[in-house]
């Protein structure tokens, strides 16, 4: 059970915000269900406090970037969790503080947060943002859904779209097929692929090499991929299509084909390093990323035999205005397979736009020099979360460092906000088939070493909050804790930057690429930011009387009713109190009506009350 401090301050008739909002109460889930794999954490209370503004963050560095961190905290809305009493009134309350936190820790035991349910919680349209998703739950909470990929795009100053990536047909012609809606623009037609991204820019991809051809482009029934068959002998090239992602797939449908591959990417140019990573560079770099190659079977699930050995090279085009990537697979390994085997899949990944917080993806190669395959700072981003060992050979192991932003939601001057629930939402894109393990830490640097308590000397302790063990599809993690320790969840709070890392034992094959999002259930009420009478009043005259009166900022929550309650007292922090309101929706209340006064014992004596 929990206390709160009401900060009431020694002053003449001082006012501190506490007010309520109703909310029924429910059975609790405070982590969104899933079919499987759900990881629930160490139990853990609301954060914040239902009526007051959080006290002012201790202070915690947050990570070293270059500019303003993207990192922040969702406001939450303060919850009283006890059904409002309006118009009773108790003379002579006596102690109203304990009265108070008694109250409070009663509500407590039986306040319960149902949270967000899919069946009966509803989107709350005019609170989307580029990254984040909110939505209005029944019991009168919110969840924001905040994703490190864009969920919408802005048509309008305050206006954000759902992005729609599916391929659909241009209207007046033939064959040529368009993204339906978002600032990330594919145009599929018989000469391959443009890509318009959000800052205007284009690029144009299309096979070649020996014997490439390309046929009229097919695109699938969800919209979200598009094939050209047979582009070489046994070999179709497919694009799939997300947000902010585009997938080129080699699909090697037979035994006997190449095991090579290229595209130009007219207009994007690339670099790799010799050892499989890819890099853009030029204007595009701030906004492009190219991910590792995967390699996978029909139904795209990773194959963790380590001798297929995937690679990746780059080389200028003939125009000089991009490159040609080319990808593939030992040709020994693929020669062995057996006709069973077929359909494979070789992977590559190109990322476009922005990535929520700075998402950095750092690996370690077998020398021990560090290489940032994406995302540097202030630069693209990689797509997804890597974790664990990209091969059995030991060549890469991948952690990453990202962040969201949720500072719309913490507590502020005039906003009390309390947090429910705090989860981590994993799904597997890619990578090994073999179980692994996914550790949730802090992180403390945006670097290799950023997972450890002492990033500079790469070690010191900085245990996981949080771990899901992943083979594929997704998982929950409860991170309240994480917002629990250090004071994350108040006015000012600095951001709390992520790390994923798994297993890295070297000879194992066990890297995940996972999108992640963060799930926040929250509550939030109007704070008063003036009342009257001023300090320092007192009643000389019985027939004045003493109305108590209180302007409360605009509530963030319009739908919902706001309810107050007013403490007359004789001493500072709700000490000797002469008489409370009960709850009411009525901004002031009369504590003494004009004409019959106050009592004769408060004549000129100094007065203290909140509301």
């Amino acid at each position: 059970m929990k206390s709160r401090s009401l900060h009431v301050v020694s002053l003449p008739l001082l006012v501190v915000a506490m007010v309520g909002v109703e909310v029924p109460l429910v059975p609790a889930r405070n982590v969104p269900q899933v079919a499987a794999g759900e990881i629930a954490g160490p139990a853990a209370g609301p954060l914040g406090d239902p009526m007051l503004p959080s006290p002012a963050a201790v202070e915690v560095p947050p990570l070293e970037v270059s500019g303003s961190s993207e990192l922040s905290a969702l406001p939450v809305d303060p919850v009283l969790g006890s059904s409002p009493r309006a118009g009773a009134v108790e003379p002579e309350v006596g102690d109203g503080a304990a009265l108070v936190a008694s109250e409070m820790a009663a509500a407590d035991a039986k306040r319960t947060v149902d949270g967000f349910d899919p069946g009966t919680s509803l989107e709350a349209v005019s609170a989307r943002s580029e990254f984040t998703t909110v939505f209005a739950n029944a019991d009168g909470t919110s969840t924001a859904v905040i994703s490190l990929e864009p969920q919408h795009y802005q048509v309008a100053p305050g206006r954000w779209a759902k992005i729609d990536p599916r391929l659909v047909p241009v209207v007046g012609e033939v064959g040529v097929f368009e993204t339906a809606a978002g600032s990330v623009r594919v145009r599929a037609d018989v000469s391959g692929l443009t890509v318009g991204t959000p800052r205007g820019r284009a690029f144009h991809l299309a096979p070649v090499g020996d014997g490439a051809k390309l046929s009229a482009p097919q695109v699938a029934i969800d919209g979200l991929s598009v094939t050209y068959g047979e582009v070489w002998p046994g070999v179709d090239v497919r694009f799939r299509v997300s947000n902010t992602t585009l997938t080129k797939e080699f699909v090697l449908t037979r035994p006997g084909t190449a095991g090579s591959f290229g595209v130009a990417l007219d207009g994007l140019v690339l670099v790799d390093d010799g050892k499989g990573v890819l890099s853009v560079v030029g204007p595009a770099a701030d906004e492009v990323s190219v991910g590792t190659v995967v390699v996978a079977n029909g139904d795209r699930s990773p194959i963790a035999d380590g001798d297929a050995r995937p690679t990746a090279t780059a080389t200028p085009n003939a125009k000089g205005d991009g490159s040609v990537l080319t990808v593939g697979v030992d040709k020994d390994w693929l020669a062995a397979l057996p006709a069973g085997a077929f359909p494979i899949i070789v992977d590559p990944t190109i990322a476009i736009g922005n990535i929520a917080g700075f998402s950095v993806g750092w690996a370690r190669d077998s020398s021990g020099a560090q290489v940032n395959s994406c995302g540097a700072i202030g630069g693209a981003a990689c797509p997804w979360a890597y974790a664990g060992n990209a091969s059995t050979t030991g060549l890469y192991r991948w952690r990453s460092v990202f962040g969201y932003d949720y500072s719309a939601y913490l507590p502020t001057a005039t906003m009390g906000s309390q947090l429910y629930a705090a989860a981590m939402y994993m799904t597997v894109q890619g990578g090994s088939a073999n179980p692994a393990t996914v550790y949730v830490r802090r992180a403390t640097d945006y670097s290799w070493c950023g997972i450890y308590g002492d990033p500079i000397g790469c070690g010191g302790d900085n245990s996981p909050w949080g771990s899901a063990s992943l083979t594929t599809g997704s998982a929950f993690v409860d991170v309240m804790p994480m917002f629990a320790s250090g004071n994350h969840w108040s006015a000012g709070a600095p951001n709390i930057g992520w790390g994923f890392n798994g297993d890295e034992t070297p000879g194992v094959h066990n890297v995940k690429l996972m999108t992640t999002s963060l799930w926040l259930t929250f509550d939030r009420t109007a704070v008063v930011t003036a009342r009257t009478p001023s300090d320092g009043a007192t009643i000389h005259y019985p027939a004045e009387g003493l109305v108590l009166g209180a302007t409360a900022a605009a509530d963030p929550d319009p739908a919902q009713q706001t309810w107050y309650r007013y403490w007359l007292c004789r001493s500072p922090g709700l000490g000797n109190c002469v008489k409370e309101s009960g709850w009411t929706t009525n901004p002031s209340y009369a504590m003494y009506p004009v004409g019959p006064g106050v009592v004769y014992s408060l004549y000129n004596v100094q007065l203290y009350w909140m509301v």
